[in-house]
């Protein structure tokens, strides 16, 4: 496995929430409200929260937000396509972080990244006026993270998504090479480093040598092992790796 850069022997560990989903759970009868749920998380270690909504025709459930908002005392980010809809509904919510990601969000290539230029700029503005820090996902490619820089945003998460996918170990590690190199440049380019993308238990140590990591958000791994071992113990467990 090749190495990585300088980094931090500390970092925020934010938890990545579909919250339409949870809504759904709930309703079913088969989950805790959103803003039980996101207590829990706070309660049990995490440092912030990262919800995804607008996933039903682009409709944010704000009233949801709002309650996890006033529910708890940790970060809450709201990761949100470059749609203007969605972008003026993330504004009247007020969240503490905003993550602009390309139309692709379940996607690791940075094209749509690469061409969104003014428009992701406009959103970082906005947004800045509202004092919100934003973020941008970005494919690990020196282009996608040169965008990031002209957008004036002031992190870059880096997508994890095609290391966490890799197929085999020659894979991975071309990956995670890429991950670093994209560190690198952020750092060159004064911006602030995340990543997050498919990160998992099992994978998640070399992602923590990249260069002035600062976050790491997990989802979908803490909460299937919450199924087996409860919320408290899944999230200390990744807080363990990340010691």
């Amino acid at each position: 496995m090749p190495g990585g850069g300088v980094y931090y022997m500390w970092r925020s560990c934010l938890l990545f929430v579909n919250i339409t989903e949870i809504v759904h759970q709930a309703r079913a009868g088969c989950g805790m409200d959103p803003a039980a749920f996101a207590v829990q998380c706070e309660q049990n270690g995490c440092d912030g929260i990262v919800l995804q909504s607008g996933g039903d025709g682009g409709r944010m459930d704000t009233r949801e937000i709002r309650d996890i908002k006033a529910a708890v005392q940790i970060p809450v980010t709201l990761q949100i396509p470059l749609e203007e809809t969605v972008i003026a509904a993330a504004r009247q919510v007020g969240p503490d972080k905003v993550i602009l990601a390309p139309e692709a969000m379940d996607s690791a290539d940075g094209g749509d990244l690469k061409t969104a230029g003014q428009k992701m700029a406009e959103a970082v503005r906005l947004f800045h006026q509202d004092g919100t820090l934003v973020s941008v996902l970005a494919a690990p490619d020196v282009t996608a993270i040169e965008a990031v820089k002209y957008s004036g945003a002031d992190f870059v998460q880096i997508h994890t998504a095609d290391y966490a996918n890799a197929e085999d170990s020659r894979m991975q590690d071309r990956e995670i090479e890429r991950i670093y190199t994209a560190a690198d440049q952020a750092v060159k380019a004064r911006l602030k480093v995340s990543a997050g993308g498919g990160l998992a238990y099992e994978n998640i140590l070399p992602v923590l040598k990249a260069r002035a990591l600062e976050e790491v958000t997990v989802g979908s791994a803490v909460v299937f092992r919450s199924d087996i071992a409860g919320l408290p113990r899944a999230i200390e467990e990744i807080l363990d790796l990340l010691d």
